[in-house]
């Protein structure tokens, strides 16, 4: 007979607490989740020591990097963070639970002549040594549409994490160009007009690239039960590698597709190889040419699968993240919100990130303007 706990107002079974990081104990116990002492019982003869639940507290630590964006992890525990500013490409050395950040180097000198990229907001890896850095496809707040916003690039590391070649190509704006009319359209409008506007890069299965679009988002007609209207849009890459041959290939999109994101467009993406599933960070579509106090959110979906709402656990820092990430091990998910000065990113344990119920509609909503 397994061993069963009550916890709290929960009967859980061993399967459950080991996926919780707590093990079965023999008599009263108690272990803190969250800003709560939750006190367990065993009622079973035969179980094992009681093992310590792993800590849930949830940490926050700046950034030396401002306007960060985006963030991916690369060989060694280095990380590499995208900013908006020209060439912003830095490597992070450490961004695990309880360790500092104890260096950032900036990439953009070895950059020079390579690639010439402003306005970057995402980055995505593919854990072959392979990064690619999205920039945002759209114009700027003030209506400038240089070549250096309209383009993907994808850089190469050795597994010492030391940058071997850096390419760019801006196929995936012909491609959007020439194949979806709405969207061609839209890159004529600056983002506070719901112009064209790219966040979300994400690795995914099958080897192709998500690409998650802030602005503009879809009109569904049909009501809905959280009120939302607005359907976020996503291209999928099915040849990442192809434009960055020696011999380049054009780029192919996969079918456009949109997901209800509670009204809201995409803000960031992450591929979770071991739960086969992306985590989606989520904010106003169109972005406005002042500071506004805007809710954000947080989904996760599997592939094929409508994403569901997440709830967060207390301590969340940050207030309008950009970036999401998975770390140390895939049992944290990384947060990741710039500033003018620096940036900050939020660690949280996986296992304290709950699904919404459907019943509640609401997003986060930001703690501070312009933050």
């Amino acid at each position: 007979m397994a061993c069963v706990q009550f916890r709290g107002r929960a009967l859980l079974s061993t399967a459950v607490l080991a996926f919780m990081g707590v093990g079965a104990g023999a008599g009263p116990e108690s272990a803190a989740v969250g800003n709560h002492a939750i006190v367990t019982a065993a009622y079973t003869a035969g179980c094992a020591p009681m093992q310590p639940a792993q800590e849930s507290r949830v940490e926050t630590v700046r950034l030396p990097i401002p306007h960060a964006r985006g963030l991916a992890p690369l060989p060694g525990g280095r990380w590499l963070v995208v900013a908006s500013a020209r060439n912003g490409v830095f490597i992070a050395r450490r961004l695990e639970p309880g360790v500092p950040i104890s260096a950032v180097t900036a990439l953009g000198p070895q950059l020079e002549g390579k690639v010439e990229l402003e306005g970057l907001e995402d980055v995505a890896a593919d854990g072959q040594g392979n990064v690619y850095l999205l920039a945002a496809h759209g114009r700027t707040p003030r209506g400038d549409a240089p070549e250096s916003r309209l383009r993907l690039a994808r850089l190469r590391f050795d597994p010492q994490g030391e940058l071997l070649e850096a390419r760019q190509t801006r196929a995936l704006a012909d491609a959007i160009v020439n194949q979806i009319p709405f969207l061609a359209d839209a890159l004529r409008r600056p983002p506070a007009r719901a112009g064209l506007k790219l966040e979300g890069l994400a690795w995914s299965a099958g080897g192709e690239l998500l690409v998650g679009l802030r602005s503009p988002t879809v009109t569904e007609s049909r009501p809905r039960p959280d009120g939302s209207h607005e359907d976020a849009v996503f291209l999928r890459i099915r040849n990442p590698a192809g434009p960055f041959s020696a011999v380049p290939e054009e780029l192919v999109l996969g079918e456009v597709t949109t997901q209800n994101l509670g009204g809201q467009g995409v803000r960031g993406l992450a591929w979770d190889a071991a739960r086969r599933r992306h985590w989606i960070v989520t904010g106003l579509s169109a972005e406005p040419n002042h500071p506004v106090a805007s809710p954000w959110g947080l989904f996760a979906g599997a592939e094929g699968s409508a994403p569901a709402r997440m709830r967060l656990p207390a301590g969340v820092a940050v207030s309008d993240p950009t970036g999401v990430a998975l770390s140390n091990g895939g049992t944290h998910l990384l947060l990741l919100e710039g500033s003018a000065a620096d940036s900050r990113v939020s660690r949280i344990p996986l296992q304290f990130i709950e699904e919404e119920p459907a019943s509640t509609p609401k997003v986060k909503a930001r703690e501070e303007a312009g933050a």
